[in-house]
Order: C-alpha cells, then sequence, then structure tokens
C-alpha cells in the first residue's frame, strides 16, 4: 500500500472522529447556544410608549415544546438599555381554548445582560399571539406579534447520534479489517 493511500485513510478516520465529536457534543448543545441571546426576529426596534423593543424567538421554526423568548429594551429618548425594567410575556393560542401562559423574562440568566430572555413549554400547534409588556420608571410599552407554532420535530436527536456512531463504527471496522488482512496475508513466493 503506498503511503499517500495510508495517509488518506488516516485523515477519513480523524475526520469520521471528528464528525462523531461535532454529534456528540454539539447537538445537544445546539438548542441552548441559540436559545440564549437571539433567534429569529420577531420585533426590530418597534417603539412603543418610551421603549424601544426587538425581540427574537428560538428555536425557528417555532415548534411545540419549548420556546424561547429574548428581548432587548431601549429608551425611545437616548436609545439607552433600560435594564430596571419589568418584562411580562404572554403567549396566547388561537387554535386552543386554554388559558394564555404569561412569564416574567429576566436578565438573570441571559449570556447578554442587556437582554432579557424567558423560556416557555407550548403544547399546541398553531398560530399563537405574543404580547411583550414592559413597565419601568420611564411608563409602560407593549408589542405584540403573531407566532405559528408547528408540530413537534420527528427528527430524534438520539436516532442521528446513534446512525453516526454506527456509521463510524463500521468504517472503523473495515479499516481495521483490511489493516490486519494485510499483514496476515503471506506474500506468494515463487
Amino acid at each position: 500500500m503506498t503511503r499517500i493511500v495510508r495517509i488518506s485513510r488516516k485523515i477519513a478516520v480523524a475526520l469520521i472522529w471528528v464528525v462523531l465529536a461535532v454529534l456528540i457534543l454539539g447537538l445537544p448543545r445546539l438548542s441552548q447556544t441559540s436559545a440564549h441571546g437571539g433567534g429569529t426576529p420577531q420585533i426590530s426596534n418597534e417603539a412603543a410608549g418610551p421603549y424601544w423593543f426587538t425581540v427574537w424567538t428560538s428555536p425557528d421554526p417555532a415548534r411545540v415544546g419549548g420556546i424561547h423568548v429574548t428581548i432587548a429594551v431601549a429608551s425611545v429618548d437616548d436609545n439607552a438599555p433600560i435594564l430596571d425594567a419589568e418584562i411580562m410575556v404572554e403567549v396566547f393560542s388561537f387554535d386552543s381554548p386554554s388559558l394564555p401562559i404569561i412569564s416574567q423574562a429576566t436578565r438573570e440568566g441571559s449570556a447578554n445582560k442587556f437582554f432579557y430572555e424567558v423560556d416557555f413549554e407550548l403544547s399546541t400547534v398553531g398560530r399563537h399571539l405574543v404580547t411583550v409588556t414592559s413597565d419601568g420608571h420611564k411608563g409602560s410599552g407593549m408589542v405584540k406579534f403573531d407566532l405559528e407554532v408547528l408540530p413537534a420535530s420527528k427528527i430524534n436527536q438520539a436516532h442521528i447520534l446513534f446512525s453516526g456512531l454506527a456509521i463510524a463504527a463500521v468504517l472503523a471496522i473495515r479499516v481495521w479489517v483490511r489493516k490486519h488482512a494485510k499483514h496476515s496475508a503471506s506474500p506468494p513466493y515463487g
């Protein structure tokens, strides 16, 4: 076997391990990473009362299960971030007669301490109305937007992980068998 072929196989095996590492380490954290500070813009610099609001949601698209809302609030007067307001977020389903879900957004768990964040568990598919209200020393402001919530994803991260592990195991066994078959075969002598 030539040196180039051996190096190519080593690179292929290394790439398989990199892909596995990304699957193992990346997928469980993917939703956590995207869930803090950002997501899909729903409101961008909209004035309401004495405040500018910017609101993001994640994941994209919104699905039944965990929904994360990130809010930035600034003063209309000087664009200074508002860090002492009480931010309430209400989620109401148009397609279900259930009561709205109301929760306070805080800066405590936020990766960016200028943002307010809150998590919801949504159990209904369809159109939802999300209302964000800010009450602070400058007064009150409120913004609203529609959020379409899709059914829960049928793709399971565990299935992706185990499929990736199975493929990597098969490839690793194949490389090992070829390597050992070469060493165990006796060279043909005339």
